[in-house]
């Protein structure tokens, strides 16, 4: 009878065994399925954050001297059909259950992070540096372009609209342009100035139909909303992204790949370190103190775990 009871035990304890290594399967492939999906719905959202950008918020790009407003959500829109190619892939490894494909994954998704730390972080600079570049080059458009080249003439003009605006600093501002001093031309500033816009309303600098407010202002917290928007959602996309990574690196005992990841992730968040960066955002300086501190944290568990 002893005996009889040993071996049923034993045999209960197998099946419990056997039935515990499945649902460690089952479970670690669905964490990693659910994972992949909200990799894959992040992918979407920095993919749309980028079109919407380029598509609906452009009309202002021709003022800007340089590409950067069209470079950085023109790489926000390539990383996210990245992102959800390898989410895509990465189900597919978990489907096989092929260790080998899952770390490659893992690996990919790194490279991805990289590169959306890093547009977060360009476009978190350049919005602070953006001031100078308008007040340089939107009275140069203002004083050679506008009239001429068409893609500069409409931006203008709906920056006039839009914003009830006139010129960089007011009207006066229009007083010696080219535009003004054309052949044939009567108005003293652009209809697109006037309180209500209609052909030749320009003509005559009243304060009655003419917008005196200068438009500088408007541009440059237009660029800098949009350029923070951009680093928001990359830096946050990428910090959500590695969150991921970590538990699916944890889940399938991969901690070596986890230290690696958050190490990475800690080394790239010091490009926001710089002074010339967190100079009057004292909360960023804060942040990388924070970070320093979970660094080291991670380096003295990564000896007991």
């Amino acid at each position: 009878m002893w005996v009889l009871s040993v071996l049923i035990l034993s045999r209960v304890k197998m099946m419990k065994a056997r039935n515990e290594g499945f649902c460690n399967i089952v479970c670690m492939k669905t964490l990693f399925f659910v994972f992949s999906f909200l990799f894959w719905l992040a992918g979407l959202g920095i993919m749309g954050v980028g079109i919407w950008i380029m598509v609906y918020k452009s009309d202002y790009q021709s003022l800007l001297d340089s590409d950067i407003y069209v470079i950085i959500p023109g790489l926000m829109i390539a990383a996210g059909v990245v992102v959800v190619i390898v989410g895509i892939i990465g189900c597919l490894g978990a489907a096989k259950e092929n260790r080998f494909f899952l770390i490659s994954f893992l690996v990919m998704v790194i490279l991805i992070f990289i590169l959306e730390l890093a547009i977060g972080v360009l476009a978190f600079v350049y919005s602070s540096k953006i001031k100078d570049e308008i007040q340089t080059s939107i009275k140069e458009k203002m004083n050679q372009q506008y009239g001429v080249n068409d893609a500069v003439t409409n931006s203008i003009d709906t920056l006039q609209q839009e914003n009830r605006c006139c010129g960089d600093t007011g009207g006066k501002s229009w007083n010696g342009t080219s535009w003004q001093q054309r052949d044939g031309n009567e108005n003293v500033v652009p209809d697109s100035c006037c309180k209500t816009v209609s052909e030749g309303c320009g003509k005559r600098m009243h304060p009655s139909n003419i917008n005196n407010e200068g438009c500088l202002t408007q541009v440059e917290e237009f660029f800098q909303e949009h350029f923070f928007i951009l680093a928001i959602v990359g830096i946050g996309v990428a910090c959500l992204q590695v969150s991921l990574l970590g538990a699916t690196a944890i889940s399938f005992q991969i901690k070596q790949i986890f230290y690696h990841l958050v190490i990475i992730w800690l080394l790239c968040m010091q490009l926001t370190c710089q002074p010339d960066v967190y100079q009057g955002h004292h909360y960023i300086k804060d942040c990388c103190i924070i970070l320093s501190s979970f660094y080291s944290v991670i380096n003295v568990l990564s000896f007991y775990l």
